[in-house]
């Protein structure tokens, strides 16, 4: 998205989407990009709103901005669909008089009513009680079968892969793909994996004790010589401090960076 702030820069690698770069964009194009093409679903959504201008004020100088009408009947449509009894109402109050869940799905239709193609959701779920972490997922899956809308969920909770379906699952440790897994509730394949799932507060109790991961993230990967979880895990072998680990094909299972199954490389 390009929010990096002053003193920030990508050091390499890029960002493509439809075949052309994000960071090629120009200013003016970037400022369309956002929101048009791919809108940023904020992990606080009160940081996402002015708490002196009512919502519906606030929605229209959105789209006036995107070069896009207001619709009134369709803004209380999409409110409507979103589960809100009296979208009406909605309109005429302050970002703070809502609830975090509610104003999530506020910001959510304010991404509907320009048509976005690809919605970044980014730790949506934190702050709010169990059944409304899954009643706004469920949201968002609807938006997928009917919409056609991408969605791209970054989360910590992986409890959440126990009720959604999604096409595809990736796990990452210091900014890393490790696997690659659509099943990593039954069948994790990496140690990191294992430890982040067991990490889950609701275990605790069941197992009487905090499961938690030695060590911390590395500061930077560069003086890095084998694999980037290496001082952390407890299944490390010799060879994963002296080389990095290439993502291994499980069959039927999927993608790992782990040395523990290079006996089980499809590609060889």
């Amino acid at each position: 998205m390009r929010f990096l702030p002053e003193g920030f820069y990508i050091k390499s690698g890029d960002i493509r989407y439809k075949g052309n770069s994000v960071f090629s964009l120009k200013n003016s194009e970037i400022i369309d990009f956002r929101g048009r093409v791919v809108y940023y679903l904020n992990q606080d959504p009160f940081v996402a709103f002015d708490p002196t201008f009512k919502i519906e004020f606030q929605i229209k100088e959105y789209l006036k901005a995107k070069r896009i009408d207001y619709e009134k009947k369709k803004l209380l449509k999409i409110l409507d669909d979103l589960g809100f009894e009296k979208p009406e109402k909605v309109l005429k109050l302050y970002p703070f008089e809502l609830s975090g869940g509610m104003l999530q799905r506020v910001s959510i239709a304010r991404a509907l009513m320009i048509e976005s193609e690809v919605l970044i959701a980014d730790e949506i779920t934190t702050g709010l009680d169990f059944e409304l972490q899954i009643e706004l997922l469920k949201i968002l899956e609807t938006l997928v079968e009917k919409k056609g809308l991408s969605i791209i969920i970054i989360t910590h909770n992986l409890k959440l892969l126990e009720y959604l379906k999604f096409s595809n699952v990736y796990v990452l440790y210091a900014g890393e793909i490790i696997e690659e897994n659509g099943n990593i509730l039954n069948y994790p394949l990496h140690p990191y994996t294992e430890d982040l799932i067991l990490s889950d507060p609701a275990l605790w109790k069941k197992r009487g004790k905090i499961h938690f991961i030695d060590g911390f993230l590395p500061l930077s990967k560069d003086n890095i010589q084998g694999c980037v979880f290496y001082d952390r895990c407890k299944k490390r072998l010799k060879i994963c401090k002296e080389e990095k680990p290439h993502l291994y094909i499980i069959k039927g299972r999927g993608k790992v960076k782990c040395f523990l199954y290079e006996d089980y490389d499809n590609t060889k």
